[in-house]
């Protein structure tokens, strides 16, 4: 983003008008407005899990795969960051003192922030001290993994924030090159498949029923506030149109981060209500079922894929002067 600003405009548009989009979709169905304003921060979140696994399944590489990677984690960091901020309001709602209701929050956004540098730093500082092979630093960024998330839980800190600082603070390590970047695809199929099941379990059937037609609304207002966002920063960015439908395309699923958010913010503000909650479920329903599709789809009409001729073809014969396997 600090070589191309205007990578940086595309997620910061597409971020504001999928809130912007999503809160007027949620007010006209008469929920108030914060909880309208935090359901429309949250659904700002990509799912990096299907983004991930659907780029390194279809071995997609380019422009429009880097710009997609990048945007994820820019509208994930965004989404726990205005979410964090917009309990403050829910909290001053629900007539908590002035006091607690502006500190909590910053408590958790410092706190969070603070939390994933620390354990970067000692990431790192252990890297330095092993062997550098990515057997040994899998092992040992799981293990910073789960170090944050159990301090953050310990600490009552926003655990989707810590990691993501812990991301942040480890991938923007350009001078020392500590950690090497490790294959985390086979942990992050098991855990998607879990986090699938935990959606669906969530919500029953009935509730489903009830909050269908907001769901849909909601699905369709965030997809197009996005796709416009991208649209309109496309030209500038020297973006063809089909790499930018491509892209827009790329930043549609919509689950594993988000649960995750909606899941702190029900802890922290329970009036955030039932009903809310079952047409922001139902909409990441939809999203767990259509999101990898749309994202494939985009990848390959962005021509970025790996042509299915060459991933479907046999493996090819050795040539006849190479020298005999046996």
């Amino acid at each position: 983003m600090k070589r191309d600003w205007t990578l940086a405009a595309s997620g910061l548009a597409e971020s504001l008008l999928s809130f912007g989009a999503v809160f007027a979709t949620l007010m006209a169905f008469d929920f108030t407005v914060v909880q309208a304003a935090i359901a429309a921060s949250i659904a700002i979140a990509t799912s990096p899990a299907v983004v991930l696994l659907i780029v390194q399944d279809t071995r997609s590489e380019g422009q429009v795969t880097e710009r997609a990677l990048n945007l994820v984690a820019l509208n994930s960091l965004l989404a726990s960051i205005l979410t964090t901020i917009l309990l403050a309001s829910a909290l001053l709602e629900s007539k908590m003192d002035l006091e607690s209701a502006l500190l909590h929050p910053a408590y958790l956004f410092a706190g969070s922030l603070a939390l994933g540098g620390a354990i970067a730093g000692f990431a790192r500082l252990t890297a330095r001290s092993v062997e550098k092979t990515k057997d040994l630093h899998f092992t040992l960024i799981a293990g910073m993994v789960v170090a944050a998330v159990g301090l953050a839980i310990m600490l009552k800190l926003s655990v989707i924030l810590s990691l993501l600082a812990f991301g942040l603070f480890s991938r923007n390590d350009a001078r020392s090159h500590d950690l090497l970047n490790v294959n985390l695809a086979p942990a992050s199929r098991l855990l998607y498949i879990v986090l699938f099941v935990i959606t669906g379990a969530s919500l029953p059937l009935a509730a489903l029923a009830v909050g269908g037609v907001a769901a849909v609304a909601l699905v369709a207002a965030r997809a197009a506030g996005k796709l416009v966002g991208i649209l309109a920063i496309a030209p500038i960015g020297g973006l063809r149109m089909r790499q930018a439908l491509g892209l827009g395309c790329a930043l549609m699923p919509m689950s594993t981060l988000a649960l995750m958010l909606q899941h702190d913010v029900v802890k922290v503000f329970p009036e955030f209500g039932s009903d809310l909650t079952a047409v922001f479920l139902g909409g990441l329903i939809i999203m767990e079922v259509m999101g990898p599709l749309a994202v494939q789809w985009g990848l390959k009409f962005a021509g970025e894929t790996e042509p299915e001729a060459e991933a479907t073809a046999a493996p090819a014969q050795p040539a006849t002067n190479a020298p005999s396997s046996f």
